[in-house]
């Protein structure tokens, strides 16, 4: 019979009261360690206190609700009708399956036993950060303990058990694999993953040319879904953001759809351009590096770039992302000392690597598909700053040269502003207008020199 069990979310304060007060029955039977005794040292403690403050600690803790499993057994089987009798009278509430190195690491923190790492947190509201002789959970600060207090832990709760079921029940979890970070995520009843689920139906194939059979079977393109979530929401990825999209690990309310919030009619537009494109293939392509299509299209809708023509774009952007990836030549990356190879920054983070991967790409292939039509500037003629697309219209316009020196304007440094900027011939602050009649592709030093003037000499070249 298949056992029968449900997910059970609570704070880590209500957690840890409940063992606090000896109401988790640990089973010598089937647990490695005691109810008092953890087979973890302080770093792993410490190191689930730090993931339980950055709400990445997901994996749930197997328990059986001892007076549901009280009434499957009687009358069915008297060992375990009088095994879970036992223990309903000795006033525990939950049996002890799998877990109980978290359960005591949380107990321990409460009652002060170690001390959690001295480094900064991020909050919702400010960065904490812990130091000496206020890295307890007594001498934290009030923010953080709160942060802790309302952190969420996740229980998955058996009913329908015996006590040999149990003991089983603890192999088969410490054999096999739990639930991975996305599994648990979609047993949440909410908007969310009601449309995660959905999204990942409708586009199963787009997906599955670049996330694998048994990958997809572990959810990885439910998470892939997630991520453009996330991105579009949060303007990053990380386990913390998917989480959110899913549930409040400080006060544990279950989400609303959070990005339809904000930006749902783009998301869903950008959504649907990116997977009918990649749907033709990827080129066997790494879930990272198709993600850095998705990121391409939803810049460019935030910026009102629109793109025509999606299927030769998407060729023009895989041929050259292919080529690129294909490039072995180092090449130097701000801020880093090491050098790196297009293809090895696609397995390093995306916050710092993914802007990089960007800018290379757009360096590639931006003057072509404007050129070709691909790429057109949608907007307001009113707002302040020039586009790429602009920049690259007022470059050819020039004939690559600048109008106020003559010097040449290499193709390649047409977008670095540190070098060369767009400026308006009439300024925007006493009218002007960010259009192609009246801007110029200037040097950055003379742009700065230049104030809010009006610029008179200005050199005509046809394109």
């Amino acid at each position: 019979m298949k056992l029968n069990s449900e997910i059970i979310s609570m704070t880590v304060k209500e957690f840890t009261d409940i063992k606090l007060d000896k109401k988790i029955k640990l089973s010598e039977s089937f647990q490695r360690g005691t109810d008092l005794v953890s087979s973890w040292n302080d770093d792993n403690k410490k190191d689930y206190i730090h993931s339980t403050l950055a709400g990445t600690a997901t994996n749930p803790i197997h328990v059986v609700d001892i007076k549901k499993a009280l009434e499957y057994n009687e009358g069915a089987d008297p060992e375990s009708y009088e095994k879970f009798k036992k223990f309903d009278e000795e006033g525990y509430i939950y049996l002890s399956i799998d877990g109980n190195n978290r359960s005591i690491s949380l107990k321990d923190f409460r009652e002060d036993q170690f001390k959690m790492y001295q480094r900064e947190y991020p909050t919702d509201r400010l960065i904490v950060e812990v130091k000496k002789d206020y890295d307890t959970y007594s001498t934290m600060g009030s923010t953080l303990r709160e942060v802790f207090d309302y952190a969420r832990v996740n229980l998955i709760v058996y009913s329908n058990v015996t006590i040999k079921q149990c003991s089983e029940l603890f192999r088969d979890v410490n054999r096999g694999k739990t639930l991975n970070h996305q599994q648990f995520r979609q047993s949440y009843l909410c908007p969310t993953a009601d449309w995660v689920r959905a999204t990942r139906k409708k586009y199963f194939n787009s997906l599955n040319n670049f996330i694998k059979d048994s990958d997809m079977r572990e959810m990885d393109g439910d998470e892939f879904v997630v991520k453009m979530m996330s991105f579009a929401h949060f303007g990053e990825c990380d386990k913390g953001k998917f989480d959110r999209m899913y549930f409040d690990s400080n006060t544990g309310h279950i989400e609303k759809l959070r990005l339809f919030t904000k930006n749902e009619s783009n998301f869903k537009s950008v959504l649907h351009n990116f997977f009918t494109d990649i749907s033709v293939g990827t080129n066997k392509l790494s879930p990272n590096a198709v993600f850095d299509y998705f990121i391409l299209l939803w810049n460019y809708k935030l910026d009102n770039i629109k793109v025509d023509n999606h299927k030769d774009f998407y060729k023009l952007w895989l041929d050259s992302y292919s080529t690129l990836q294909a490039d072995t030549e180092p090449m130097t990356i701000e801020g880093e000392e090491s050098l790196f190879t297009f293809n090895d920054t696609i397995r390093k983070p995306l916050k710092h690597f993914g802007q990089f991967r960007q800018d290379e790409i757009k360096k590639v292939i931006e003057h072509f598909a404007i050129e070709k039509g691909y790429l057109v500037q949608q907007g307001n003629p009113k707002d302040r700053f020039f586009t790429n697309i602009q920049k690259y219209l007022l470059w050819k316009k020039q004939d690559g040269k600048s109008p106020t020196s003559g010097k040449e304007i290499p193709l390649t440094e047409i977008y670095d502003h540190t070098k060369w900027q767009a400026d308006h011939i009439i300024p925007w602050d006493q009218g002007g207008e960010t259009t192609i009649d009246n801007g110029q592709l200037i040097e950055s030093s003379i742009n700065a020199s230049f104030g809010n003037k009006i610029k008179s000499e200005t050199i005509e070249v046809t394109a």
